[in-house]
């Protein structure tokens, strides 16, 4: 059993190079934590006591760590956590493992900060122990992450989950603080580290468009259905005002993937949420289809052929037009006929098969 303690403090035995951050908005009263953080080893401990400042403090220092305590304004807190997780906080280190800390106990505020994407939650006041077991499996057993449409973070999905569910698929981490702790960090560790970081982003971001893009699918679907019944759609506005905030979520995330495609796919669909609005008393299940279409459409987008992405781009802009009514071209071709082209080309590109095959058996 010795060999056994003696082996785990070798593997978590230098906290000393770790940046650690502090929100506690006792700290200038004195801070407990801040105690308790010295007391187990930690010595780079920035501090801030308020939200507001939480996000110039994470770019100053580019933390490893963050202790962040919740009972101030926790909807504030929660909300930063969640735009450093998403990147919008821009931050070298988007993965530095992030600890909740109340003493509230209620199942509401942890509720809360995990679904915002902390690592783990401490109970105050914090104890010396309870922080460094807390650590030490940040350290040795860290979550996977996952990125949904409104979430990236650790992923908690139970085990006997829907099988839906699998479609999105958990990724190890970089993790600065493992790296310092079991003393891996170096120079060429640092620029790995890096490259790591931003690979990771890129599939997370990837994992998150296509979820978004889902989202777009569903909510245009629903909608169609509900058009094509002949019912009123009480909560056109709502779905409206939904698709709108995917869109404009796929428009950030393009500008970490910079994918031409991507952009050029999700600008097609805002002029096709356009025509919606514009159609006013004319609108009609045609127009919601084509907005599902254009988020079944964003897999295809993210793909490496540029040859299919262009033709897709095109055909999306054609089906645009043929729904606003306008002439696409001098070749007489009909809008119902040019309509059915575009449907038939991009089932046999999701498909997989030959537009000719779709087309005779239609």
């Amino acid at each position: 059993m010795a060999n056994d303690g003696q082996q785990q403090s070798t593997r978590f035995h230098d906290l000393q190079s770790i940046k650690a951050l502090l929100l506690d908005p006792a700290i200038e009263q004195g801070s407990d934590t801040k105690d308790r953080m010295i007391e187990i080893g930690l010595r780079d401990v920035g501090t801030c006591a308020k939200a507001a400042d939480l996000q110039a403090a994470i770019q100053e220092r580019q933390p490893d760590l963050l202790l962040l305590d919740l009972d101030g304004d926790r909807t504030a807190v929660c909300q930063a956590i969640q735009d450093i997780r998403s990147q919008t906080i821009k931050t070298d280190n988007p993965f530095a493992v992030i600890v909740g800390v109340t003493a509230d106990s209620g199942r509401e505020g942890v509720a809360e900060a995990l679904g915002a994407g902390v690592d783990a939650m401490l109970a105050k006041p914090v104890a010396a122990a309870a922080l460094r077991a807390c650590l030490r499996e940040q350290v040795e057993d860290r979550a996977e992450f996952i990125a949904t449409a409104d979430y990236v973070g650790p992923d908690r999905r139970p085990e006997g989950r829907e099988a839906s569910d699998e479609e999105l698929v958990s990724l190890e981490v970089p993790n600065t603080l493992q790296q310092k702790a079991q003393g891996e960090a170096g120079e060429a560790g640092g620029s790995a580290i890096e490259e790591r970081i931003a690979e990771t982003l890129r599939s997370l971001g990837a994992q998150r468009s296509w979820m978004l893009a889902r989202r777009v699918s569903t909510l245009a679907e629903n909608a169609r259905l509900a058009m094509a019944s002949g019912n009123d759609f009480p909560l056109l506005g709502e779905c409206l005002e939904a698709i709108d905030g995917a869109l404009t979520k796929l428009e950030c995330l393009d500008a970490e993937l910079n994918l031409a495609s991507l952009r050029e796919v999700v600008a097609s669909a805002r002029s096709a949420l356009d025509a919606v609005s514009a159609a006013g008393e004319g609108i009609t299940a045609r127009h919601f289809e084509l907005l599902r279409v254009h988020g079944d459409s964003v897999g295809v987008a993210m793909q490496q052929d540029e040859s299919l992405r262009h033709a897709l781009v095109t055909e999306l802009g054609r089906a645009v037009a043929a729904v606003r009514g306008e002439a696409l071209s001098a070749d007489g071709e009909s809008t119902r006929s040019r309509a059915h082209s575009w449907k038939v080309r991009l089932r046999a590109w999701w498909d997989g098969v030959e537009p000719e095959d779709i087309a005779a058996a239609s």
